[in-house]
């Protein structure tokens, strides 16, 4: 497990239900400096958005309980006010459209994010530093 500067940790909310992949997902994500909470399913997402109001979502496109970017309005509704960003292995561009559509702020190919984090979290963290959210 990574040590973290507690002070300057970024809270990233997973929402992914193919457990190897989160645990992968999870660990690179942590040792890059942020914690990271899991979700399986929408309404996992949707409790712990409200319970630690993540700095950002981090959800992949297609979810055996869901189908599609609905969870973006489910949060906004309930009060989330933080970054959402969208992932996938599928190639599909008009998945990622729809996310983007939707209100996500990035679409991440899946693939790029296991392969590699660090592109992704620079990406993250300049996207946080420039909406003015505090940590």
């Amino acid at each position: 497990m990574a040590i973290i500067d507690l002070k300057s940790e970024r809270k990233l909310l997973l929402v992914e239900d193919e457990p190897a992949i989160s645990e992968l997902l999870e660990v690179r994500l942590t040792s890059l400096g942020f914690r990271v909470y899991q979700a399986s399913n929408e309404g996992e997402a949707l409790h712990l958005a409200r319970a630690y109001s993540p700095h950002l979502v981090l959800s992949d496109t297609r979810l055996k309980s869901y189908f599609g970017p609905r969870m973006i309005p489910d949060l906004r509704e309930q009060g989330y006010q933080g970054l959402v960003y969208s992932m996938s292995m599928d190639p599909e561009a008009e998945i990622a459209d729809n996310w983007l559509e939707a209100g996500a702020k990035r679409y991440f190919p899946k693939k790029n994010l296991l392969a590699d984090a660090r592109e992704a979290a620079g990406l993250i963290r300049g996207d946080l530093e420039s909406s003015g959210r505090k940590y």
